[in-house]
C-alpha cells in the first residue's frame, strides 16, 4: 500500500487501543470494521485457534480486513500480539471509498489475491501432508 494511500485512511480512521492478546475480530465473523495499525504488531490467525502459527504479523502502516469489506465476512482472526494503538473505520465507509478511490480497489484486489494465495498453499502442504 502506498504511503498516501494509508495516510488517506488513516486520516479518516478513528483512534482505538487494543491491549496485548485483544481479539479484533474472529475468522467467520460478519465484517464491521477495517483497522490500520499505527504501532503494535497484529497476527492474523487461520483457523481461529490460540495455538496456531499466525499466517501472517503485520506492523504500523498495515491495514487490516480490507478484504472482508468487500467480500463481507472475516476470513482469519486478528489477535493483537503487544499493546498496539490502531485507527478504526467501518467497512461500510471503506465500502464507499473503495466506489471512489481506485487505488484503494487495486489494494483490495491484491489483498484477496493474496490471501488466495496462502490459502492454495496451506491446502497442497496439507495435501503433501496426508499422501505421506
Amino acid at each position: 500500500m502506498t504511503d498516501e494511500l494509508f495516510d488517506g485512511l488513516d486520516r479518516l480512521a478513528n483512534r482505538t487501543s487494543a491491549p496485548a492478546g485483544a481479539v479484533l475480530f474472529r475468522r467467520g465473523e460478519p465484517s464491521v470494521s477495517v483497522y490500520i495499525v499505527r504501532s503494535g504488531n497484529v497476527e492474523l490467525l487461520w483457523p481461529d485457534t490460540e495455538e496456531t502459527t499466525p499466517m501472517e504479523v503485520l506492523g504500523p502502516g498495515s491495514i487490516i480486513g480490507l478484504p472482508a469489506a468487500i467480500n463481507g465476512v472475516y476470513s482469519a482472526t486478528a489477535k493483537a500480539v503487544i499493546d498496539s494503538e490502531l485507527g478504526v473505520i467501518s467497512a461500510d465507509r471503506v465500502l464507499e471509498l473503495i466506489e471512489s478511490v481506485p487505488a484503494l480497489c487495486r489494494t483490495g484486489m491484491r489483498m484477496m489475491s493474496q490471501e488466495v494465495v496462502r490459502m492454495r498453499s496451506s491446502i497442497a502442504e496439507h495435501r503433501a501432508h496426508i499422501e505421506r
